[in-house]
């Protein structure tokens, strides 16, 4: 057949529409361990008459410069040749027509490894037009009509939209790298969950003699997962030494103080290791294993790879690197209601198989682990994942009866808020109620409105010198806040100790500063009236301490800035950088301009 004037052997052109257009051949040596195929060919592409040439092109060259990949050793190729004239992603007819070209063209290279760049090139290559790249991405599979293996990974066009997506993609290229050296070091595991094999133990003998059995294995590490209910009580705690064997010890196991001791002694011997591990340490320790200790956490391996939100959680790493099924949807619903509502058999089947994902997971980070990322893990996250577990499992004692005092104190206040906010708007309407907001500021008293009439804080800012309502609004939302989100929850949260206990996230930020939740710790006012909330343990005292500008110092050190540690040597940086911002001496390290500066100092360190 042929398209453009040209023959295009193995193609049926006269079933598709971009016949007519730039014709645009694959490149590369006749054979090519490596085979890059793409969706089809861009403005550039079409101009030169070479594929990735664009700034698709650009943005692949960079990659494979990264990673050390010789271009020219490669053939790339589309998985339509035509330019589809205008610009846009080729159908599935178009993708149809040029399919037995694809497959010829790419089997004559002989191979090692295909990888598809974008929808286009997976749907062609697997000859399945429903697949998505989001969920097919970063799994080497079979392809029995090329008789060889393709990863599948975004388009570098589509790093051009969303720059977030460089670590999915360099993932997968340095995935490709290690199969084309050693094939069996990233093959698929589904067995960890299809084919698990796990052991429930209720009795103390039988406890001892499967221990000692896995003892003989002399395994160095040992993955450790806790399941508990929805009142935070341990269920189940599963054991795995290797890939698609768990032994899960019951509630009933877990209830004999031998079985505690014994297992306690047993793990302290080894190199533990979870998936948010923290979470599980504190419940251990509360069964009575004090000696157990972080090892390895394959969340926190995670995030020294890709800082990213969202992309931590085991399952989502379970699919991500060993192509495991969804194992979680039979007990959806049991993890809404709460786990004790969990059947025993499905209970104990989920545990091991996340403890089974868990060790499965280590060697494949560790495999991505570079030398920094690598330091990092281990001399900074793992030592401080123990400490911040102890730190939650004490928690901090709140005062009761200030808490108490204050709740009253606010309501009342809250009450004279909100009859000022009616006189100030002649108007009975209920202050909590944004419809009812919007409606007397812009209909009532006919302050301009913005387009879709909101009645957020900026919009109350903006309109705060128009009317004497707007002001009173924000203070009455500032104290409703303040209310329900500090002290209300604070006495809700509270152990019958008067103790209440966050959660401080090692992996919750981009720039990787601690954050804290359930509650936020970090986010107490700085005023007397949100810091007297909290009180010392009897017999201890409360210190307030920090560390003076020590990003700043941080960063001097590392970088050795001249201009930088001599401003840090002989002044306040903060003070130093106001003055050049503003251009003024005046400043004081009270002004409000040494706060602007101390922003734009850390917004530069964190990034900006």
């Amino acid at each position: 057949m042929w398209s453009n004037g040209k023959q295009v052997e193995n193609a049926q052109c006269e079933t598709c529409g971009l016949w007519r257009y730039k014709l645009v051949p694959g490149k590369g040596p006749e054979q090519a361990d490596l085979v890059l195929v793409g969706e089809a060919p861009g403005y550039h592409e079409a101009h030169y008459g070479e594929p990735f040439v664009g700034k698709a092109g650009k943005t692949l060259d960079e990659i494979l410069k990264k990673l050390g990949i010789d271009r020219s050793k490669l053939y790339l190729t589309n998985a339509c040749l035509c330019f589809p004239d205008p610009l846009r992603a080729p159908r599935a007819d178009e993708l149809k027509a040029c399919r037995r070209r694809l497959i010829e063209e790419v089997k004559a290279r002989q191979p090692k490894l295909v990888i598809a760049l974008g929808n286009a090139a997976l749907r062609s290559l697997m000859n399945n037009y429903r697949l998505e790249i989001s969920k097919q991405r970063g799994g080497i599979d079979w392809c029995p009509d090329l008789g060889t293996y393709i990863i599948a990974t975004y388009h570098p066009a589509a790093l051009l939209r969303r720059p977030e997506l460089i670590h999915d993609v360099m993932r997968d290229f340095r995935r490709a790298l290690r199969f084309l050296a050693e094939p069996k070091s990233v093959a698929p595991r589904p067995e960890v969950v299809t084919g698990i094999r796990y052991r429930v133990i209720r009795a103390r003998q039988e406890f001892l003699d499967v221990l000692d059995a896995v003892d003989a294995l002399s395994p160095g590490r040992v993955a450790v997962d806790v399941e508990t209910s929805s009142t935070d009580e341990v269920l189940s705690v599963a054991l795995s030494w290797q890939p698609g064997e768990a032994l899960v010890l019951s509630r009933t196991a877990l209830s004999d103080p031998v079985v505690v001791t014994v297992l306690d002694r047993w793990l302290s011997q080894r190199c533990v290791v979870g998936h948010n591990l923290k979470f599980d340490l504190r419940h251990l320790w509360r069964l009575g294993l004090k000696s157990v200790r972080t090892g390895w956490d394959t969340m926190l391996a995670h995030y020294t790879l890709d800082e990213r939100q969202g992309v931590h959680g085991l399952k989502y790493l379970a699919r991500e690197y060993l192509r495991a099924p969804d194992y979680e949807a039979e007990i959806e619903d049991y993890m809404r209601r709460g786990m004790e509502h969990c059947p025993e058999d499905l209970l104990y089947k989920y545990n091991a198989i996340d403890a089974s994902c868990t060790i499965a997971l280590v060697p494949l980070l560790e495999q991505e682990l570079d030398d920094n990322a690598r330091r990092v893990l281990h001399e900074l996250l793992l030592p401080a994942s123990d400490i911040l577990a102890r730190m939650e499992e004490v928690g901090i004692m709140v005062d009761v009866p200030y808490l108490e005092s204050l709740q009253s104190k606010l309501a009342v206040e809250l009450e004279e808020l909100a009859a000022k906010c009616r006189e100030a708007a002649q108007y009975d309407f209920n202050p909590n109620s944004p419809k009812q907001v919007a409606h007397v500021l812009f209909d009532v008293l006919g302050l301009p409105a913005g387009p879709d009439r909101s009645t957020e804080e900026d919009e109350l800012l903006r309109l705060k010198d128009r009317h004497p309502l707007p002001g009173l609004l924000l203070e009455y939302r500032a104290r409703q806040k303040f209310l329900t989100t500090y002290v209300r929850n604070m006495l809700a949260q509270r152990d019958a100790h008067d103790r209440v206990h966050t959660t401080f996230n090692l992996h919750g930020t981009v720039t990787g500063r601690l954050s804290s939740s359930g509650p936020n710790l970090q986010n107490i006012g700085k005023n007397a009236e949100a810091r007297n909330m909290f009180r010392a343990t009897p017999g201890w005292t409360l210190v307030e301490c920090d560390n003076s500008q020590a990003e700043i110092r941080v960063l001097a050190y590392y970088s050795q800035d001249p201009a930088l540690l001599k401003a840090i040597e002989n002044a306040d940086i903060h003070l130093m950088t106001a003055r050049l911002m503003f251009r003024r001496e005046d400043i004081t390290k009270d002004s409000p301009e040494r706060q602007a500066a101390k922003h734009l100092s850390f917004g530069v360190i964190s990034g900006m």
